[in-house]
């Protein structure tokens, strides 16, 4: 897409002469025209960008000038040699950095004959779009080529503020922070792999969709969408060497509206449909390098509303949670999340989506202090605060670490519901944890026995 504009017109004409008419036998002769070579009468540009285009005019009685107007004001004119009956015309502009965003600037071209006869005006009409905040290389990785996407330089955050496709021609790299802006639509080719740098100087690695902005990741079963640690090409890869995916969306919270994470963006609104994309396909791996309590999965869902589509998910290897969601009323159908070091899926803050088709499997090798398959809260604040967390639950096969696997004081446990959250849970399998397979406190919500908490099968 392009992107910017600029202040200043130069001129260059080149005469063809085609052919001549005359007025006799009372024959007529047409009015002129004019047309742009590339046939490109509307476009995007951004701030500073200078474009440059080609008008071609025409008159069978020969052309005498063509003049240009900017909003109706005079902005150029240009007079034609005699006897020229056809005339290229380079029109180059710049549009200036103090010109707002989304302001519209259009363009006339009106070309006149010599028997004083106007073509129809060719309008030209630019809308002003932001400059782009991001720079993508091609960079060395270990001796594989890689996309790098880099922030502008002096910028901490690699911004995405323009629609952008990460093809499965060859890998990318995120280098730091990158946050896709409201708007803007990030599209993730089936068989895309996508690492997170790890490299000197780059304190965490991550992708976030902000409120308003979408992801599109269809991938597939055969061509999956990868996340993963650029560690997997250059040594050995680690739980938590990047943060993860962060999709943030509008849809209810029990934590309130517009909610901040640091370094990300903002969650939270009234739009239960909210649709911020979709994700299908797609694992997310050696993740969970946490910065904020609001953001530590391998894959988290921050009040990310029903319309968007979310199905074959995996989290696996993550330092934290392999998939979080807090709040909103999200679906997720085909989840899988193995050896995270908190909980396989964690979930609180109001979510109301359902889930189907999950499973888990706890860490096998090590002891890990008080992991869970399933943790469901509502608010450890306020067991009551609404919306209350009511997800529904169903088809789910949940694997602990192993009977044998428990040392003092750590708690493995396989489905934990607590701190006032209620919804309906059915047709679960789960086994292999020491402690307990099924925890419910919630005494001091009175939900035990209302109806609003059900666990059958």
């Amino acid at each position: 897409m392009k992107k910017n504009i600029i202040f200043y017109t130069s001129i260059s004409l080149s005469g063809l002469v085609l052919f001549s008419c005359g007025d006799d036998d009372g024959f007529e002769v047409p009015t002129p025209s004019v047309f742009f070579e590339d046939m490109v009468t509307v476009e995007p540009i951004a701030s500073g960008e200078m474009i440059s285009k080609v008008a071609v005019a025409g008159a069978s009685a020969g052309l005498r000038s063509m003049e240009v107007l900017r909003d109706d004001s005079p902005f150029d004119k240009v007079d034609f040699e005699a006897g020229q009956f056809r005339e290229r015309y380079t029109f180059e502009y710049t549009v200036g950095t103090g010109i707002p965003v989304g302001e519209v600037i259009t363009f006339s071209f009106i070309v006149t004959d010599m028997n004083d006869r106007v073509s129809e005006a060719l309008e030209y009409e630019i809308t002003v779009v932001e400059a782009q905040k991001f720079v993508i290389t091609s960079e060395d990785l270990s001796g594989v080529t890689v996309n790098q996407i880099s922030p502008l330089p002096g910028v901490d955050n690699t911004l995405i503020n323009t629609d952008l496709t990460l093809d499965a021609a060859q890998p990318w790299l995120l280098s730091g922070p990158v946050l896709v802006e409201p708007g803007n639509t990030l599209t993730i080719e089936a068989g895309t792999t996508i690492y997170a740098s790890t490299a000197s100087g780059i304190d965490n690695s991550y992708l976030v969709i902000q409120q308003g902005a979408q992801i599109q990741a269809p991938g597939t079963k055969d061509a999956p969408i990868v996340f993963t640690s650029d560690k997997t090409i250059t040594g050995a890869p680690n739980h938590g060497d990047w943060a993860g995916l962060l999709v943030l969306g509008a849809a209810r919270t029990n934590l309130g509206e517009n909610v901040q994470i640091p370094n990300a963006g903002t969650f939270g609104g009234q739009n239960d449909d909210d649709n911020s994309g979709r994700i299908s396909y797609v694992r997310v791996e050696y993740a969970g390098k946490s910065f904020d309590s609001n953001f530590s999965g391998a894959i988290t869902f921050q009040a990310v509303g029903t319309a968007t589509e979310v199905d074959h998910i995996q989290g696996i290897f993550s330092d934290k949670s392999g998939v979080q969601v807090y709040g909103g009323t999200v679906n997720i159908k085909y989840l899988v999340a193995v050896d995270c070091f908190d909980h396989m899926v964690n979930t609180r803050h109001g979510w109301r989506g359902k889930g189907q088709f999950w499973i888990t499997q706890a860490p096998t090798d090590r002891d890990i202090d008080d992991p869970r398959a399933i943790d469901v809260r509502n608010f450890t604040d306020n067991e009551d605060a609404q919306p209350r967390t009511n997800p529904m639950l169903s088809n789910l096969t949940l694997l602990g670490p192993g009977l044998n696997t428990k040392d003092a004081g750590l708690k493995n446990r396989g489905l934990r519901i607590r701190e006032g959250a209620a919804g309906r849970y059915h047709n679960f399998l789960i086994t292999e944890f020491p402690d307990d397979a099924l925890r419910i406190d919630n005494e001091q919500s009175g939900l035990i026995g209302s109806g609003d908490l059900v666990v059958q099968n």
